[in-house]
């Protein structure tokens, strides 16, 4: 379950998370993660669309939550959002990745789109970072360079890739997620 948090505000997250904590057995460090996201959200300057929380369940009990900060509402702040991110989630560790990501900005061919902390009971916290795909061809092209054992996943029938993520957890990259729409 997804909700947008609108006219979201530090007083509005730290209830989510008293909720979560107390209420859900989610385990966190509440001020590292409020911290960051609302570094990133950069929620009194709203130029982001409206945060969104996630929660998942398993056998009707809440078992984890996600935050995202959402796609920013003026695009041309990409590159600044790329920076923020960068430095509070430390892209540059992977230097590859990286570099991906800025070229891929770059050359437009990649919108940076969202970034997300997922929590759970057993204090796994992982960090997504989404790429919503602007131009497919040149997308796959930079795709085949890095990571050429996934380019047989990227086209489905009746599918086209949408988003790409890269999901990080405790400084390592884990997956990589491919997200695709119905044409």
């Amino acid at each position: 379950m997804s909700a947008f948090i609108s006219n979201c505000t530090i007083r509005k997250i730290e209830l989510i998370l008293n909720f979560i904590v107390a209420k859900c057995g989610i385990k966190m460090d509440k001020n590292e993660f409020i911290n960051s996201f609302c570094c990133i959200a950069k929620l009194e300057e709203e130029i982001h669309y409206d945060p969104i929380v996630s929660f998942k369940f398993k056998d009707n009990k809440i078992t984890g939550v996600s935050f995202y900060v959402a796609a920013l509402k003026n695009k041309s702040l990409g590159m600044q959002y790329f920076d923020i991110v960068n430095d509070k989630l430390n892209i540059e560790h992977f230097q590859t990745i990286y570099h991906f990501i800025l070229n891929c900005i770059d050359r437009n061919i990649v919108e940076f789109f969202l970034v997300s902390w997922d929590f759970d009971a057993n204090y796994l916290i992982q960090n997504k970072i989404y790429l919503k795909i602007k131009n497919l061809d040149a997308f796959i092209n930079e795709v085949e360079v890095i990571f050429p054992y996934i380019v047989e996943f990227v086209y489905m029938r009746d599918f086209r890739l949408r988003d790409f993520a890269f999901v990080f957890t405790s400084n390592e990259l884990k997956m990589l997620n491919l997200y695709f729409k119905p044409i």
